[in-house]
């Protein structure tokens, strides 16, 4: 069996990439979900994309698990809990995972108090007439959704399977963390922001001329002042 193509992004360290920013061969990138180290599959036939190494349990690989973590599961009873019972439940949009920047702050208690009330798993027909369930919908009393909240795992549902309606992603980890009501919402693949693009881009591209030239170290040493010029440059903007 095949492993599911993780296409969006996964973690270098501290920092969240996507496949178009590793080449192939690249180590020490690991699953947003189990951590465990992927492959960069960079081929001419496939879309470029993650995978997990043969015999992986982890719910995102085949054959690993029910599809389902015991901590999504949580966190989507928690969430829809939270909706119904929180005064001051917020969730902002984060754009870059570098940066830390966001944007756009929805107050989910206005939604509550307007009479909408949160409901897990919630089955419903999208725009393109397919069937589908969201992991926590919020809805009025007519049963119409307002907004969509879906537990991240990997990556966020193509735009294309997205309703009309406010949809956000937030990570199974947050979720379990939070104590005080406030979510940050996972929008890939809008991972970085311009200026940390640029660095991820250049960084993943030194990574491999260091990686080329490993037995030029005279070369090595012009790429490394090279790149520390090119990022004092784009950091100071």
């Amino acid at each position: 069996m095949k492993d599911i193509l993780l296409e969006k992004a996964a973690r270098y360290g501290d920092k969240i990439v996507v496949v178009s920013h590793c080449f192939t061969g690249q180590r020490g990138i690991t699953c947003l979900d189990c951590d465990d180290e992927l492959i960069v599959r960079k081929g001419e036939q496939k879309k470029h994309h993650f995978c997990h190494r043969k015999g992986s349990v982890c719910v995102l690989s085949s054959g690993g698990g029910d599809g389902e973590t015991n901590e999504h599961k949580a966190a989507k009873i928690k969430i829809a809990n939270r909706f119904n019972e929180s005064d001051n439940m917020t969730i902002s949009q984060r754009v870059c995972f570098r940066c830390d920047k966001k944007a756009n702050l929805y107050n989910l208690t206005e939604y509550r108090d307007a009479g909408y009330f949160a409901v897990n798993e919630y089955e419903y027909t999208d725009k393109n007439g397919v069937k589908r369930r969201a992991d926590v919908a919020i809805i009025d009393n007519s049963g119409n959704i307002h907004i969509i909240i879906e537990i991240f795992k990997s990556h966020a549902t193509p735009e294309a399977n997205r309703e009309g309606c406010l949809w956000v992603e937030l990570s199974a980890y947050s979720v379990e963390q939070n104590t005080d009501d406030h979510f940050t919402c996972v929008r890939v693949p809008c991972v970085s922001c311009n200026v940390c693009s640029a660095i991820i881009t250049e960084e993943q591209a030194f990574l491999k001329r260091i990686y080329d030239y490993r037995f030029r170290p005279e070369i090595q040493i012009e790429e490394k002042l090279a790149y520390l010029f090119f990022k004092s440059r784009v950091v100071g903007r």
